[in-house]
């Protein structure tokens, strides 16, 4: 990643008269693959994280404005830049999308859905023109990292809370107990790595960015095809997209088990047809 950083620094250095051409000093440096990040919040860990937003809002930790950004990323896909950066003349209501003047792959209309049009509704127009104002006047939201950091860190507590290994769910409810509160998660990871009880990451490590994968993943396990996604996500390369291609196993899965069950059911003399859910 390093040396592609440097190497596009050196080509613009090249374009920009400051570098002669053909002097790029990263152009026979071996890169290493890079291995792309395949990670998507599963249905428990968007449900917590509904719950943490709800809550958030109602204790008023954060501003209003980032627990509305990141509601929008999970529900639009977009990107991080083209949220913070939105402004109410590329908000068009009436036809139910975004008209993204810029984005990483050129203009872009982003449709939305219900929920993503009723959280948009619902905002109180800020004079700036800005979507999602920040603290400073006529200022736009600039960073949501600690909001996200805040929200990670209570939806794993609350997964750990609840999950089925007692280790796990007794050692935040013993700490519970004994702080007379709600445990922060390091606090929770400093006891059970004292203990040595291993805690699942849950959201801790999941980047803002993993929002976007997820919306794609609920695409592709509704049975949504590539194409379509893509189209959706704004890719400009099909191969983008491709990406989450081997999420498609999972609704195949679910229809071969019923295929199973009604062959089995015959064959055991009974009467069985293959439920139909859906269509691709």
């Amino acid at each position: 990643m390093v040396v592609s950083l440097l190497s596009k620094m050196m080509n613009l250095a090249e374009v920009w008269k400051i570098r002669d051409d053909g002097t790029n000093p990263c152009r026979h440096v071996v890169k290493y693959k890079e291995n792309k990040r395949k990670r998507y919040l599963s249905a428990d860990e968007l449900r917590a994280l509904g719950e943490a937003i709800a809550e958030d809002a109602r204790i008023k930790e954060s501003l209003p404005s980032a627990l509305t950004a990141i509601r929008l990323l999970i529900l639009t896909g977009c990107r991080r830049s083209e949220i913070l950066t939105l402004r109410w003349e590329h908000v068009d209501l009436a036809g139910h999308c975004l008209r993204l003047p810029e984005s990483k792959t050129g203009a872009k209309i982003v449709h939305l859905n219900a929920p993503a049009l009723e959280t948009l509704t619902g905002l109180k127009r800020d004079p700036s023109g800005w979507v999602l104002p920040g603290k400073r006047a006529r200022g736009r939201l600039i960073n949501i990292q600690k909001p996200w950091d805040r929200l990670s860190a209570r939806v794993s507590v609350r997964l750990w809370s609840a999950n089925p290994d007692p280790q796990i769910s007794g050692l935040v409810e013993k700490l519970r107990q004994k702080l007379k509160r709600e445990p922060s998660a390091a606090e929770c990871q400093k006891v059970a790595a004292n203990a040595g009880i291993s805690l699942p990451s849950h959201l801790l490590d999941a980047r803002i960015h993993d929002l976007r994968h997820s919306f794609a993943s609920v695409a592709v396990s509704g049975g949504l095809s590539l194409p379509i996604i893509g189209a959706l996500l704004g890719h400009s390369q099909p191969q983008t997209t491709q990406r989450y291609a081997h999420l498609a196993a999972d609704p195949m899965k679910a229809a071969t088990e019923k295929i199973g069950e009604a062959i089995v059911g015959m064959m055991e003399g009974k009467s069985a047809t293959v439920t139909k859910t859906g269509t691709r």
